[in-house]
């Protein structure tokens, strides 16, 4: 939905308050429509794959207002960093999960917080070159419900994360 206006997302996050499931892939969203999103509490699914104009400040919102989240995409949603993903974690311990493919900018902070929410069972980040074999022991140890992970591309990734997994 290209042409929807930024001033869509505000409403949604308005009007639909009861709202449990949301894919804005490929939109044009912005941090100020997260701010509205946020509003909606009782959000279980997130999916902003591919949503350019959102940052870690609109993140944030999302994991303070809406701990309710189990799954989150943000495939290729550049701008975020482990600010925003430790926000997620914190604020949202039930997420079972994630997709942070092509973050760039993510590091072993965001998979150590994700480490925490111990229901995670889904992470991927392929293409994420910051990530070492450091954040994948963390996961191994802290997220014993994990049976998908795509760790593609992750090239900092050795021996020493993997032994953990098995």
């Amino acid at each position: 939905c290209t042409l929807v206006p930024r001033e869509a997302f505000v409403l949604i996050g308005q009007r639909c308050h009861l709202l449990e499931e949301l894919d804005l892939t490929d939109s044009e969203i912005d941090d100020e429509g997260l701010k509205s999103i946020s509003n909606c509490s009782k959000l279980a699914i997130l999916k902003l794959g591919i949503c350019l104009n959102i940052t870690d400040k609109g993140l944030i919102l999302i994991g303070d207002r809406c701990p309710k989240l189990l799954e989150l995409d943000l495939y290729r949603a550049m701008e975020i960093t482990d600010s925003g993903i430790q926000a997620i974690a914190y604020g949202c311990p039930g997420l079972e999960i994630i997709n942070m493919a092509y973050c760039k900018d993510v590091t072993d902070g965001s998979l150590i917080s994700l480490s925490k929410c111990a229901k995670l069972n889904t992470l991927e980040c392929r293409g994420c070159p910051l990530v070492t074999s450091l954040g994948i022991a963390a996961i191994a140890v802290g997220c014993k419900q994990l049976f998908k992970l795509d760790i593609k591309k992750c090239y900092n990734v050795n021996d020493f994360g993997a032994i953990p997994l098995a």
